[in-house]
């Protein structure tokens, strides 16, 4: 879904709602945990933060950090979760910052030490339900780097089975079993060392 002030091309919606109000926003979250497929919905609004603040309005907020990890090798850290390929990321505990939480979220999860962050890379939004809740999961995402030699270990508790470095050409493979907020992570990550080359 994505909010607009006007009409954006090369992108065919499924539908597209003008000026929606409250009650309307509320019938479209309601339609999307509803459908089985897949759809794009494009509300155009003059008032984008009034329009955005009713639809988080719907949804328990639940907010996470993580990172996209490279090594000296220039390749990036994996998980295999849930039998998912995802990036090491996790829920803010309380009165922590996001930086810190990044850190610790990828240290908990893949077993290494001494993980840094270079610069932010981009935030991303995903929903599910939990325990009949809608749940809105704004993660922030950062640029980190790994100098260590640790064998990464995968956090079972959290169920990841898997923690891996490969290159960009490996993770374009892992990404056709990922979820669509990765692989916008990981196009982030590229653009942001294309413009560092430059």
């Amino acid at each position: 879904m994505i909010i607009a002030k006007k009409s954006i091309k090369d992108i065919n919606f499924d539908k597209t709602f003008v000026n929606p109000e409250k009650q309307v926003i509320a019938d479209i979250v309601l339609t999307l945990f509803k459908i089985k497929k897949k759809g794009n919905y494009l509300l155009i609004t003059d008032n984008i933060k009034q329009t955005w603040s009713d639809f988080k309005s719907f949804f328990e907020i639940r907010k996470a950090a993580g990172g996209v990890v490279v090594n000296n090798k220039n390749q990036i850290l994996f998980i295999k979760r849930n039998g998912m390929w995802d990036l090491p990321k996790g829920h803010l505990e309380k009165n922590e910052k996001n930086r810190t939480a990044a850190v610790r979220e990828v240290e908990e999860e893949c077993g290494i030490n001494g993980v840094e962050i270079i610069e932010k890379l981009t935030k991303t939004y995903h929903t599910y339900i939990l325990k009949k809740r809608i749940v809105l999961k704004p993660v922030k995402w950062y640029l980190m780097s790994y100098a260590g030699n640790e064998t990464p270990v995968p956090q079972v508790e959290e169920g990841i089975s898997n923690v891996i470095w490969v290159d960009t050409v490996e993770a374009e493979l892992l990404l056709k079993k990922s979820y669509p907020s990765i692989i916008d992570v990981i196009k982030n990550y590229k653009i942001k060392i294309q413009q560092k080359l430059k």
